[in-house]
């Protein structure tokens, strides 16, 4: 082989190195932002949770009403599982519904509202970055879903959101045009 000739291989050789080095450099750092990213939105709803749980806590500690009773026990089934969730939604509609009726606890409301909008903004910014290339691709190779939004209004009356919701099940379901 001339000169020319291994110049240019050695030259190639460098060059597709330093090619799957910057790959390789650039995996690791979308690695440690999905890790940080997800762990955001998993502290937001666990958070979320916990507002719940006291929530709870104050109302069978300084309230005896049956029907709410009985919900918070299903929302404490509920989050032993996440992949409950839209149960655990429909029972806070419910449960909601009641406590407009019964009580009062705006204090309370406005630290769940709080925290669920905390907890839907880390969604829609992970859901928004990890739905495109390349970070989509290590999302599906770590076989991690998208994350939902858990929309209610503690402390108002929510059948506007109920109904939207149900207009894109329906659409989801039998298609058409969505109104």
């Amino acid at each position: 082989m001339n000169r020319t000739t291994k110049g240019c291989l050695i030259s190639f050789i460098i060059i597709i190195f330093s090619i799957f080095g910057i790959m390789f450099l650039i995996i690791q750092r979308i690695d440690k932002s999905f890790v940080s990213d997800k762990q955001e939105v998993d502290i937001s709803w666990e958070n979320y949770i916990k507002k719940i749980r006291y929530r709870d806590s104050v109302l069978l500690n300084n309230y005896n009403i049956e029907n709410i009773n009985a919900q918070i026990n299903k929302t404490e089934n509920y989050l032993k599982d996440y992949q409950l969730k839209k149960d655990l939604l429909n029972n806070e509609y419910t449960l909601n519904d009641s406590l407009i009726k019964y009580v009062n606890i705006p204090h309370i409301n406005d630290k769940l509202n709080r925290s669920l909008s905390i907890y839907n903004s880390n969604v829609k910014e992970f859901n928004a970055k990890y739905s495109s290339f390349p970070y989509n691709y290590l999302r599906i190779k770590k076989s991690v879903d998208l994350y939902d939004y858990f929309e209610i209004q503690y402390g108002l009356n929510n059948d506007e959101i109920i109904k939207k919701d149900q207009k894109i099940n329906d659409w989801i379901k039998n298609g058409g045009e969505l109104k």
